[in-house]
């Protein structure tokens, strides 16, 4: 039992610290958001362009959020925008606001990907509604290496561990860039072996 529980410290003292490192957007897909957030708001280019910058390097969230939050103004049916402002509150725990963000995003635009936004904050909030989408979700069976990740992340914050042990793996098995998956295969490894069957996180 000694091994596994030494792995689980271990991975929640990385895991829990929320670092999880900049990843390199698409050009082609980010050129793209570029181009309709500035259609939106026209002459606001160089704020795109420092927002998605910043966004992507996991630089002034604070100032990102803002940035976002003002483009919002203009681009209120770009439902990009919406994802990124409620990612950035989910970032700063912001949960009831990140909930309110990616509804917006859902109803411009109901994906996948918006739909585990608006999962997370939920369940982060511990809101009974998120039991349905939950269910929803999980019947997922494609193979977007981002979307297990998700929905390992998920499946981990609602201790729902045979689940996150199914989804971990897919992702991984997809080559993810991704840390969740590692570190939710982890902490379900060492589920399977130490005998705990609950665990709280914050």
């Amino acid at each position: 039992m000694g091994r596994p529980l030494l792995v689980f410290s271990a991975v929640c003292a990385v895991g829990m610290s929320g670092e999880a490192g900049a990843h390199e957007p698409d050009p082609v897909e980010e050129a793209g958001i570029t181009s309709s957030i500035v259609a939106a708001c026209p002459g606001q280019a160089a704020l795109v362009a420092s927002a998605s910058r910043d966004f992507h390097e996991q630089e002034r969230r604070p100032e990102t959020l803002a940035a976002y939050e003002q483009l919002a103004k203009c681009a209120k049916a770009v439902a990009i925008v919406h994802v990124r402002i409620g990612h950035l509150q989910l970032e700063a725990r912001n949960f009831a606001a990140a909930e309110k963000s990616y509804r917006t995003a859902v109803g411009l635009e109901p994906n996948l990907s918006n739909k585990l936004g608006l999962l997370e904050a939920l369940t982060r909030q511990e809101k009974p509604d998120a039991d349905a989408l939950y269910a929803e979700l999980a019947r997922y069976d494609g193979n977007r290496d981002d979307i297990w990740a998700n929905l390992a992340y998920v499946a981990f914050h609602r201790n729902d561990v045979p689940f996150m042990r199914k989804a971990s793996a897919k992702a991984i098995a997809l080559d993810t860039k991704w840390w969740q998956p590692w570190f939710t295969a982890a902490i379900a490894e060492a589920f399977q072996h130490s005998g705990i069957r609950s665990l709280e996180f914050t």
